[in-house]
């Protein structure tokens, strides 16, 4: 076929399959010893088709394809912005995209053996840029029952994904509004660009949840404060490390380290009274309130006379009238002899009676006063000495017979109808006639202003 040293064949085919054989001869006309070589061209691979997602953004995965060739020895060589790669299959994954080392021309050609294609058309792969790690804000320690509160900037073309233990959400702000211990955990934020539908990476964040104490129950010794008395309040847990005390919600907060607040008379301020317990800086609930009231101060003075005559009935009241108050008279004896605000006894007893008054608020009061009885002077008889047939020149005397009761100094009282009073102790008709017959009355009163019945005796003269 030729006398050449070297044979070419340009743009081989599958024609020039066979046998080719290789004689030299010398100028001399010697020839050398005939070599054969047997020669096989296989067509060069079709340039295969590229095909792929775009675009992608930083942080994807970029996946490549191409045209299959049916030959277990084909191997795929990809031309990348970071140089050559080589895949047995027809396919290009690149992880974890970065925009300055993995955007820009791709292309691909196929080897087989000695055989290789021309390259594919080129693919050109744009990158996007995710949004930032978002920043999330707020605190990360709480307490049981408190809010939970994050957020991170908001923008108009994002949208968010929360993921926590027990909530997701999808705005710009988490909000759970009672924390308990199950909320405590790791939450993560990413988010969506609307407009390259690129997400970011996820940001965390650790919430604590501390446990608070339970909610109390608030009680008093005596939520009803009397004139002299203290208050004891109190609270049912055991498990804290201190207590607030508040009456009402804008009092001033005391604080101790016991479950129970003690206040003098000085002390107390009538209101509605509540309480909380903390654990560290978690606070529980505030308690129901408690009423705490107190009691003003009644004067109970016992008025009436407490110096009587025998046969004199006892009068005494109290200035204090409350319907929704209660009041017991007690005599000498304990036994209780009335139960309003005034009392008027018949035959009394001589010594102590006592006033105990209670309260609308159910406050105890009392008051006593001490009667005295003294025992009135007695009218035993009356006498009439003088003659019964008088004519004028005769006296008549009455004369009284007279018990003195517990003060001898004695006064007389004599009121006759016809005639003149007297108040020596023996009354004298002078000169008596027979006008001066009628009734005559004697009242005696002792230095205690004690007196007799008033006596009558009829005077009969002739």
């Amino acid at each position: 076929l030729r006398n050449t040293r070297n044979l070419v064949f340009p743009n081989a085919t599958r024609i020039l399959n066979g046998t080719y054989s290789l004689v030299v001869s010398t100028a001399s006309g010697c020839n050398s010893h005939q070599r054969s070589l047997e020669l096989e061209f296989s067509n060069a691979p079709a340039p295969p088709q590229i095909v792929f997602s775009d675009p992608v953004c930083e942080g994807d995965q970029l996946v490549l394809t191409c045209s299959e060739v049916q030959d277990p020895q084909a191997i795929y060589v990809w031309d990348t912005p970071n140089g050559n790669l080589t895949t047995a299959a027809p396919e290009l994954r690149v992880s974890d995209l970065s925009k300055m080392r993995d955007e820009g021309p791709y292309r691909v050609r196929v080897e087989i053996g000695n055989c290789v294609s021309a390259f594919s058309q080129v693919a050109n792969v744009e990158v996007l840029s995710r949004p930032d790690l978002p920043s999330i804000s707020g605190d990360t320690v709480y307490c049981e029952g408190e809010q939970l509160f994050l957020e991170t900037t908001p923008a108009s073309n994002f949208s968010y994904d929360w993921t926590g233990p027990s909530i997701d959400g999808d705005q710009s702000q988490l909000i759970i509004e009672e924390l308990d211990q199950a909320d405590a955990g790791t939450y993560s934020l990413r988010v969506l660009d609307t407009t390259t539908n690129c997400v970011s990476e996820l940001a965390f964040v650790q919430i604590e949840v501390d446990a608070a104490p339970q909610r109390p129950l608030l009680t008093a010794d005596n939520p009803v404060i009397c004139p002299g008395d203290s208050l004891q309040l109190s609270i049912n847990l055991q498990n804290f490390d201190s207590v607030q005390w508040q009456q009402s919600p804008s009092g001033q907060l005391i604080t101790t380290s016991s479950a129970q607040l003690q206040l003098n008379e000085n002390e107390i301020e009538a209101g509605l009274w509540r309480a909380r317990a903390f654990s560290g800086q978690c606070a529980s609930s505030w308690s129901d309130f408690l009423d705490v009231r107190i009691d003003q101060e009644y004067n109970i003075n016992i008025d009436g006379v407490t110096e009587l005559c025998t046969g004199e009935s006892l009068q005494l009241s109290t200035s204090i009238s409350l319907d929704s108050a209660t009041y017991s008279w007690i005599d000498p004896s304990g036994r209780i002899v009335g139960n309003s605000q005034r009392i008027n006894l018949s035959n009394p007893q001589e010594g102590s009676y006592r006033l105990q008054f209670s309260s609308p608020l159910g406050c105890p009061y009392a008051d006593s006063v001490r009667l005295t009885i003294f025992e009135s002077p007695r009218i035993d008889s009356i006498l009439v000495l003088g003659p019964t047939c008088v004519n004028g020149n005769q006296d008549i005397q009455l004369v009284p017979y007279v018990t003195a009761g517990d003060d001898p100094n004695l006064s007389f009282n004599w009121t006759p109808v016809n005639g003149s009073a007297g108040s020596d102790s023996i009354y004298i008709v002078s000169n008596a006639r027979s006008n001066n017959s009628g009734d005559f009355f004697l009242q005696i009163t002792d230095g205690n202003n004690c007196t007799t019945d008033r006596e009558l005796i009829n005077l009969q003269l002739n």
